[in-house]
């Protein structure tokens, strides 16, 4: 379980670093999560995402690293995919035993 979901993060957050200018774009004109910058949010989702995979990776502070990625998965669910319920379901569900 800890590999699983820490490669769609960490899949996603190595994607944002090799294709910064088109990482910044998405979070301008298609995230658009609103009350925070789109640069902050880009940076924090790519730290986030390549920071904390990794230590799921190893089994460094599981507990710790699944909490971010919860409260990712509520703004990606709220704000960005609302459609997505489904997918974002199965993540927390991983996420939650992982907890």
């Amino acid at each position: 379980m800890r590999v699983a979901i820490g490669s769609v993060f960490f899949n996603a957050g190595f994607l944002k670093y090799r294709s910064w200018e088109i990482t910044l774009l998405l979070f301008r004109d298609e995230y658009k999560v609103p009350f925070f910058d789109p640069t902050l949010m880009a940076r924090m989702a790519t730290f986030n995402e390549l920071t904390f995979s990794t230590l799921l990776f190893q089994g460094l502070a599981t507990r710790l690293a699944a909490l971010p990625f919860l409260g990712m998965i509520v703004v990606i669910q709220t704000f960005v995919y609302p459609n997505a319920w489904i997918e974002h379901l199965v993540w927390t569900s991983i996420l939650l035993v992982l907890l």
